[in-house]
Order: structure tokens, then sequence, then C-alpha cells
């Protein structure tokens, strides 16, 4: 009897009469081997995952015999082994040839009830496949139900490559339940030119490879066997030993969408290449009567009755996309609002699911770059080249659980949050502080003072408003008490708070914690604090009263100031709150006449060495201002020898009533969430924080993630679910990715992360290799036309460029070196050429956009 078994799931049947046949003796004694019944099957069978795309097809059983043929065979892999199980009965056949073409035969199979057959490739026992036959001429019976494979608890993600050789590399990765796995090395047609496996023994593995790779570019892949999970990385093998080396460019720039919102409100296309590219915006929508749509496209406002088409965008700078349904005689979008007075309610329209901005943003990058925007993750530390900070400026950066700190170091990072560290051992930890590399962040005040927390207070003493009042929430108060603590208890609270951490920056200013920085308890608090401080960090400890909180100050409401207000505004602290004189005669007035400070020298605070200038932003139309108000406070605050750092939020400030895209395998899921941040920007943040301050600080930065995103539906339940094949959101209840009960909630990344590192790998690439040079500002041009001479009194020339919305060129020399970076936050998109002098040399760069144009010459 013949019977032709077609089973669910097979390819397409290979003609038998095609085909030779390989005839393999019963199974008697030939399956002696020891490691063929207890690793190849009983071991790795439990797992039940395959690596590979192996199938029996054509399965015919005839007199006793079982014969089919194999498709989706390995290269070089030749030999297979068969189990047959029927019930208590095991049979195996083993290392049995086979090429691709022929089929294989079983001779003297028992046919007294259902049976399941496994292969196996000998030589990579993880490529399996399994069916079952009925041999009574009964029908073909169910598989057997498969053991579920647990998910890997965490990984297997790779961190790292390096050492790469023609004979192998070292990968670090995490995982957690990774018990074993199995590791691929592509080649750049995707196609498995090394295999094998390993059971780890610690995060660090040594890949051998079987015969030598010749340099090129590859991919390594780690899956998870013992539980499901993989990750991949390029790496690149250059020729010699020992290299790190990141993806070799492949030339080719293409858009790649770091995020967006809902794209019945904005759905951006960008088409075409190079200086040819245009951005479309595919939604169908209109504006409401008497509302436009109000564009901001790196930060270039443009009014439209109806979506935008054709915009050109000639170059390869970052890209932000916002845009917004405004009335026409808005000026400032700011006004639109309902909490405060002075706003306007019918300013502007929100979008369906009372969305106020839709946005998106973009990098034209190498598409072999790894940077990879679907991953929706922190991966900088991933595809950055390393860039180790040798000019002592800080810049924090999280840990997280799967980056080291010997990583993030080799990446740029130098400062790291004693809140992210914690998983480290106490030595870690105790090494990492003496070695000045933490950070202290934002303590509030009840831990600054060392205060109790009762839970609840009133402001007193009654009758007075901030900074003359205090919370009996955290201090003492009697009837007839003038001050929060006494000189004596600061001196005491000073000598108590741990100096622990070489940079300190409190929380004091706000919310019930909130207290006045002009009571006297301060001087001896920041004199012992700061002594102490010092003495731990050789004179190298940083201490920021708060992460706003500048040595410039607005001038109080009072007659006695009315001639300073005259000479340099009434808000000195602010580039452009003044005009154009008053802001360079406050750059060279004395001391005498700023504004009241208590951290100015001579005041209670005066031994606070550090200051933050809080990127803490609320209207986008703003933004252009940033990068110039960076630079005119970090020159007031390095005037009075105060530190200046960069301390910047991860999103805009501004309605939280935003959809962002996650993309899961089963939809999309769209979160309520405070505007992005513009990545050309981010960008100029970073490079200016290390150019003109003294280092970078984020607060709310993510770390790198495993991708496995989990919500808590207690926040995020009015989110908008729209599962595959839905045109409309649907019940949250089917969405699959709610926080479980022992989960860490996690989301998808803006980008933000990254782009900052874009910006640091720019400072690197330029700056940082003539950190503490000499810097002026230089001549320059825009395509050849008239020299913008310029001025290297004080900041003049920022102070010039910010009224006149103009660029700057500003070039640092060390060493024979010459840095020079070219920037306009003002400027429009197309791409220009900028000459510039230096002792009467002319050098040329090409600038786009609102994003700082960098360079390093050899003089």
């Amino acid at each position: 009897m013949k019977r032709l078994f077609n089973l669910l799931f097979l390819l397409l049947s290979l003609p038998a009469l095609s085909q030779s046949v390989i005839t393999v003796p019963s199974s008697g004694v030939v399956a002696t081997e020891e490691w063929v019944k207890e690793y190849i099957f009983t071991q790795l069978e439990k797992y039940n995952v395959s690596d590979c795309e192996l199938k029996a097809v054509n399965v015919v059983y005839e007199d006793g015999a079982l014969e089919f043929a194999l498709t989706g065979i390995l290269p070089g892999i030749n030999n297979y082994s068969v189990r047959i199980t029927k019930g208590d009965q095991v049979q195996y056949w083993n290392d049995i040839p086979y090429s691709a073409g022929e089929r294989l035969r079983l001779e003297n199979v028992p046919d007294t009830d259902s049976a399941r057959v496994t292969v196996r490739a000998v030589l990579r026992p993880s490529c399996y496949y399994s069916f079952g036959y009925p041999v009574d001429g009964s029908q073909n019976p169910d598989p057997e139900p498969p053991t579920t494979t647990p998910a890997c608890a965490a990984g297997p993600l790779i961190q790292s490559i390096y050492n790469v050789s023609a004979s192998g590399l070292t990968t670090q990765f995490h995982g957690n339940g990774v018990k074993l796995l199995s590791y691929k090395v592509l080649n750049s047609s995707g196609e498995s030119i090394r295999t094998g496996q390993i059971a780890p023994s610690s995060s660090i593995l040594n890949i051998g490879f079987s015969s030598e790779i010749a340099p090129g570019n590859y991919t390594l892949r780690l899956d998870g066997v013992s539980c499901t999970g993989f990750s991949t990385m390029a790496f690149t093998y250059s020729g010699s030993a020992g290299g790190t080396d990141p993806p070799a460019p492949s030339g080719n720039v293409v858009a790649k969408k770091v995020v967006s919102g809902y794209p019945e409100h904005m759905n951006i296309q960008i088409t075409g290449t190079g200086a040819n590219k245009v951005i479309n915006d595919l939604a169908t929508i209109t504006p409401p009567d008497g509302y436009e749509f109000r564009y901001f496209i790196n930060d270039k406002v443009e009014k439209r009755t109806t979506r935008l088409t054709n915009y050109p965008w000639p170059s390869d700078v970052p890209l932000a996309i916002y845009k917004m349904q405004i009335r026409p005689d808005v000026t400032d979008i700011l006004i639109w609002g309902f909490d405060e007075g002075w706003k306007d309610p019918n300013a502007g329209r929100t979008f369906s699911y009372n969305t106020t901005c839709a946005f998106a943003t973009f990098l034209f990058d190498d598409e072999a770059s790894g940077f990879n925007p679907s991953k929706q993750v922190v991966q900088w530390m991933d595809y950055m080249p390393d860039m180790p900070s040798t000019d002592g400026k800080v810049w924090v950066v999280p840990k997280g659980s799967l980056s080291t700190i010997q990583q993030l170091e080799a990446k740029g990072a130098t400062t790291f949050s004693k809140y992210e560290i914690g998983s480290l051992s106490a030595a870690e930890q105790k090494a990492l502080a003496d070695a000045g590399k933490t950070y202290d962040e934002v303590p509030q005040t009840p831990q600054q003072l060392s205060l109790p927390d009762r839970g609840s207070g009133q402001w007193k003493p009654e009758g007075v408003g901030y900074p003359l009042w205090w919370n009996t929430r955290f201090f003492d108060y009697t009837p007839g008490q003038t001050e929060p603590l006494t000189t004596q208890q600061g001196f005491d609270k000073g000598n108590q708070y741990p100096v622990t951490h070489r940079i300190i920056v409190f929380e004091n200013s706000e919310q019930d914690h909130a207290i006045g920085g002009q009571w006297p308890f301060w001087k001896p608090y920041y004199s012992n604090l700061n002594s102490r401080h010092q003495a731990r960090f050789s004179g190298r400890g940083k201490i920021a009263h708060n992460y706003f909180t500048g040595p410039v100050s607005q001038y109080p409401a009072s007659p006695e100031f009315n001639n300073k207000v005259a000479a340099y505004g009434y808000n000195p602290a602010i580039l452009g709150y003044m005009n154009r004189l008053q802001a360079k005669n406050f750059l060279n007035a004395p001391l005498s006449d700023w504004p009241p400070s208590s951290i100015l020298p001579g005041q209670n605070m005066e031994d606070v060495n550090s200051a933050c200038y809080g990127l803490y932003f609320n209207s986008i139309q703003d933004t252009p201002n940033n990068p110039y108000r960076m630079i005119y406070s970090a020159y007031l605050a390095h005037k009075v020898n105060k530190s200046l750092f960069a301390f910047m939020q991860t999103f805009y400030e501004w309605n939280p009533n935003n959809l962002q895209e996650t993309t899961f395998p089963e939809g999309k899921f769209y979160k309520y969430v405070k505007m992005p941040h513009s990545p050309a920007q981010c960008v100029n943040y970073a490079l200016i924080s290390r150019v003109f301050m003294d280092g970078f600080i984020p607060f709310s930065s993510a770390s790198k993630t495993d991708g496995n995103f989990r919500y808590d539906r207690q926040y995020w339940n009015n989110s908008l679910w729209i599962p595959n094949g839905a045109t409309s959101p649907q019940s949250n209840d089917t969405f699959p990715y709610w926080k479980q009960p022992g989960q860490i909630e996690a989301f998808a990344t803006s980008g933000f992360e990254d782009f900052i590192a874009l910006g640091m790998q720019k400072y690197h690439q330029s700056f940082m290799q003539v950190s503490g040079g000499t810097g002026s500002f230089l001549r320059f041009r825009i395509d050849g036309g008239s020299w913008q001479e310029v001025s290297n009194i004080n900041i003049n020339d920022v102070i010039d460029a910010y009224y006149d919305k103009r660029g700057i060129c500003y070039g640092q020399v060390k060493n024979g070196k010459l840095a020079v970076m070219y920037l306009n936050p003002y400027a429009d998109g197309s791409v220009h050429e900028v000459e510039y002098q230096y002792n009467g040399q002319t050098y040329t760069m090409s600038a786009s956009s609102i994003m700082a144009s960098v360079k390093l010459h050899q003089l």
C-alpha cells in the first residue's frame, strides 16, 4: 500500500520520480552514540525552537519504509539524524548523508500505531523539523502539543562587539534566563556564513569562527534557545585584529523617521534623494473655518490653508515638523490656552481626539549606520564610534540595566546619577564616586536640609508670600518666628549633608518644599558644605543651588533700580529681555550694578560654585532663540567664576495632549505625550553645552531598554489602540501590552537621547580636539555675498546675531588645530557655502538649516 500524506505547513512537494533515493538500514544498532540520544534529541527537544527553515516534504509510507525529501537545508550541512517515537518505542537513525534534491528512505519502520518523526542536522542540532504520521491507514494525527518555550526574561541583547578578527570576535550581551543561545554571522547579503551554539557562563562571549572571514560588513545575531528572544548588531572586519569598527557607510543616505503622531492629523512623506528631496503631508483633513494650518519646519513657519505639498528639503540636516490649527491673526502660539488670564482659548483648535499638535522627526542617515528607528529604543551607545571625553567637562548619561559603565565611558559619558548605579556592587559604586564620576540628582529641600516630612503643613508666617514664608510640613514654626532656620542650624546641616558625589544639583524652589535663597542660614550651610566637598574632590566639586537658578536675576520692581533698568533692561538674565545696547552694556557692567542674587560674590550663597541653565521650554515658536541665550548665560556665569551646566528636560513643557505612535506586531498604539524636541536643536544644545558651557545634564532621560514595552493602564487607558486591519481605534481591552504585576513600565523613545549623542559626536570630532584653546569669532560670508564683520569684544557678536537674526562663526585654536562652528538658528532649509577667515587664510564649509556645522582644520 502506498499513501501520500499532505502535511500541514509543508512546502511544495518535490517530484518523487526525479529524485534519487538514499536507503538507510533498519535502526538496529546504528544509533548507539550517547550524545545523539541525550543531547541532540532529549536535551534540545524540550526547547522546541528550530533556528532554520528545515522541512520534510512529500512524505510517503510503503511496505514498512518511510520516505521523504528535505527542503530548507543549510549550506555545508550534509548529515542528518532521525528519531521516530511510537508510544514508548524510540528508534534512531544517525548521521545519514543527504544532499539537496535527494529523497531519504528509512527501512523497517513499524506500522502498529501513529508516530512522530524528528529530523535534526548533526552539526547543528538546533536546526530540526518534527511531524506526525499514521502507518495503519488512519488519518494523519494532530501534531503533539508543542512544549511552549517561554520568552527570555531579558535579551539576549547584544551590547557591544569588539576584538574583531578574521577568526572570531568578542561580544557582550545582556540576558536573563538565557541558558543556551545560538549565534549567526550574516554577510552583507543577509546569508548565514558562521553559526554555532553557546551555553553562556557570563555576559562576555568569545566566538571563534570555523574558518576565517574576509574583510567586510557583517551582522551578528544571537537567538535564545532555552527561551525565545533575539537581537542583532552590525560590525565591520577591517582586516586588522582587535579593532572596534562601526558599520561601514553604504553611501546611501535615507530618511529615517524617528517619531510621529496620529496619521489622520499629519502624515509626512519624504521622496527624492540628495538635493531633490521634497516633503508632502498626506493627511487629507482641512482646517476648521477661521483657522489655518501652522507648520513649523525646523523652526521655519509655514502658514497653509491646505496641507503641505512639495516642500523642498535639499539638505541632510535632521528634521522636525510640527503642525497646529491656529487662527491667522495669532502671532505667538503660546497665547493659546486656558490656564492663565492672558491666554486666548480660541487662538487655536485641536485636531480629533483633542490633540494640540501633530509632529514628526527624521534623521537623514546612511542606511548602514547602525541606527534603526524601528527599534524605538535608545541605541546611540551601540552604533556610535568610541569618543571618550578628554576635556574635563560633564555629560551625565543614565546607565540603565543593559549598558556597562565602561561601554558608556568609551562613548563619551563622564558622569552617572546615583540612582542609576544601584545595581552595581557597593565597591563599584564607591570606586565611581571616589573617582568623581557620580551625580547627586536633584535632592529636594527635606533631603538637602535633613528635615522631617510631616505629610502636610501650612505656609508661615501668614500674610506674606514667597520667598518670605516656609511650609510647616518640613520646617518648624512658632508664633513670632522670623526665620525658618538659625545660622547655627544652617552650619550644622551643612556639616550633615553627604559629599559622596562630585556633582550636586539641588531642588528647593517649587511646591511645598520651596524655600527662599535670601535667608541667612544659607551662608554657613554652603560655606561648610562646599569646604567639605572641595576637600574630598581636590577642588573639582560642583554644587548648584537649583536646576534653574543662575547668577543673574531680574531687577526688583522698586524705584531704587529704575536707573539700572534703563541701562540694562528689567531682566538682563535672558538675552532678548532688553534691547541690543542694554545687552552690550550689561556685559561691561560692574557687579554692583547687577540685580541682587544670593549666589553672587559677597552674598549669603557665594560658595555655590555652579549654576544651571534650565532648558525647559513652552512655545516651540521661541526655540530659535535658545542657542544664543545659552552662550550669553554661559558668558555671564563664567564672569563671576561659576560653572554653568545645560540642564534639559526631554520634551516641551506645554500641552501634554499630543499623540505619539508606537508600532507593535499586532497594531499601533497612540499615547498622549508632550511634544518632542527638534533633533537639530538637540544637536545644538549638546554642542553648545560643551563648547561654551561646562557640560550637559538631562532630566528624565532614558537609558537603553530591551524594547519590551509595557504600559500602566492606570495612567494610559485614554490612549488609542488600532489593531492590524482596523481603521479606527478599538477597545483598549484588546491591547496586549498593559503592564502586568511585577513588570516594570517601559515606553518607546522620542529619539532625544540619540539626538544629544549626535551633538556630542560633533563636539568630539571638532572642539574637543582643541579644548582649552583660544577662541574668537571669525569673519565670514554666505554664498559669495558680503563679508560679515564681527566683534570680539566680550560676546557682542552673539548679541548682534541675536538681534539681526543671523549666524555666527566661532573658532578655537590649539596645538596647530582650528575647530570652527557655523551656527544660524534662524536659517532656512537651503544649502549654503560658508567662507570664513582665520589669520588671513580663507576656509569653507557647507551649512544648512538650523543645525550647527563644524569642521576641524590642521593649520
